[in-house]
């Protein structure tokens, strides 16, 4: 049986989107020999991450983690081949990106893209039973914009839904895989604040140590001033770069803070206005973990808390949402209706959110900044399954459409 046969249209325009429409739309947007859809753009922003750790394995961590004068130092190696060099890593990610450096950059690149992918399936394997339900993660539009720019970020999604699928049973082994998103503080920080609010102990401290584990391996190796020159300049870097950035970079971004700078708003405004939205959504995180849920709606909307949160997130960040919306999807059959009185609005809004990391660059690029939008109105569909008894709830998603396959 096959999981997901509304999803079928839409899934061959997506594709046609992505082998077609857009590269042609790079094409015509932008110069192909200065920025644009081009071979030498393939993993452009893994270099900085392959750069980072080179230098790293030569002895110049400081070097590394004055972001400035790595800027600096990346356009010597690459002039032109990136755009956007001020990506701020912590020094739990420059640590988990050293063993990329020991081989050339394009075996390197292969590698980092094959690993990532990997890792996504190996979090969801629990429900795959069709290629249809594979190609739905693998072939998304965030996890090709990880591979094409190469964006670790599609390792955090896995560990995250890892974390969060396996918490029910297996606590401890949820907390450690949680606790290793720490290599994404921002990630790490709202899986604390959840299992806090979950009253999970055994999670709890299980993310602790694990987190603890990478903090001092990573100050081992690179020194206790890496962290402090991080936590001092790494904010105010990023947000400085994205002030200052051009309408291909502000396109990518579907945070509000991204958004509110491309619709032209002063930096006080776009600084409270990103500030409120965080701890609205670090209330919601609360709310959601504070009593038993469904847990597939449960861990939608935590990971949509976390993109809004966030003041950068870009469309590849849009990777954390899409395991998880995967298994929602399947869970309560969204584009499996066993009945003619299924919603039509919901599977809309979620196949939006599955396409937007495509449709977010294309519309702000034309100063229609909409991804902020399209993740609230992806909430407010998924909320009466939030509100309703757990076991109405389960009652309500009948069969479960990915293990019948």
């Amino acid at each position: 049986m096959n999981a997901f046969p509304r999803l079928k249209a839409y899934f061959h325009i997506a594709v046609a989107l992505i082998v077609i429409g857009y590269p042609m739309y790079l094409w015509a947007l932008w110069d192909p020999m200065d920025y644009g859809f081009s071979a030498m753009r393939l993993g452009g922003d893994f270099f900085a991450f392959y750069e980072a750790a080179l230098l790293s394995l030569r002895g110049y961590v400081m070097l590394v983690m004055d972001f400035p004068e790595f800027r600096l130092t990346a356009l010597e190696y690459a002039p032109g081949s990136h755009p956007f060099y001020e990506w701020v890593m912590s020094p739990g990610l420059l640590l988990f990106l050293l063993p990329f450096a020991v081989v050339p950059f394009t075996f390197s690149y292969i590698l980092f893209f094959l690993a990532g992918i990997g890792a996504l399936v190996t979090a969801c394997k629990e429900r795959y039973r069709s290629f249809d339900t594979l190609d739905f993660v693998c072939l998304a539009p965030a996890s090709l914009l990880c591979v094409l720019y190469g964006q670790p970020v599609i390792f955090v999604a896995a560990l995250l839904c890892a974390g969060l699928r396996h918490l029910p049973l297996s606590p401890v082994y949820a907390g450690l895989l949680l606790g290793v998103t720490v290599i994404e503080p921002f990630v790490f920080g709202f899986s604390l604040l959840a299992l806090a609010a979950s009253r999970n102990m055994m999670a709890l401290s299980a993310a602790i140590c694990s987190a603890a584990g990478v903090v001092f391996l990573s100050t081992v190796l690179f020194g206790a001033e890496s962290w402090s020159l991080y936590w001092q300049t790494a904010f105010s870097t990023q947000f400085s770069a994205l002030l200052q950035a051009d309408n291909a970079v502000i396109s990518m971004a579907v945070s509000v803070t991204g958004s509110l700078i491309a619709m032209a708003l002063n930096k006080e405004s776009v600084v409270l206005v990103q500030s409120l939205v965080t701890v609205l959504a670090a209330c919601v995180v609360v709310w959601l973990f504070w009593r038993e849920r469904d847990r597939e709606a449960r861990d939608l909307v935590f990971v949509i808390c976390i993109v809004l949160a966030n003041p950068f997130t870009y469309v590849w960040d849009l990777a954390l949402v899409t395991p998880l919306l995967y298994f929602y999807a399947v869970r309560h059959e969204v584009f499996a209706p066993s009945d003619y009185d299924s919603p039509v609005f919901e599977p809309i809004a979620l196949t939006a959110l599955y396409l937007l990391p495509f449709a977010a660059i294309a519309l702000t690029s034309h100063l229609v900044p909409i991804a902020p939008l399209v993740l609230v109105v992806a909430v407010f569909f998924v909320i009466p399954r939030l509100v309703a008894p757990v076991e109405e709830a389960g009652q309500r998603s009948g069969h479960d459409a990915g293990l019948t396959a």
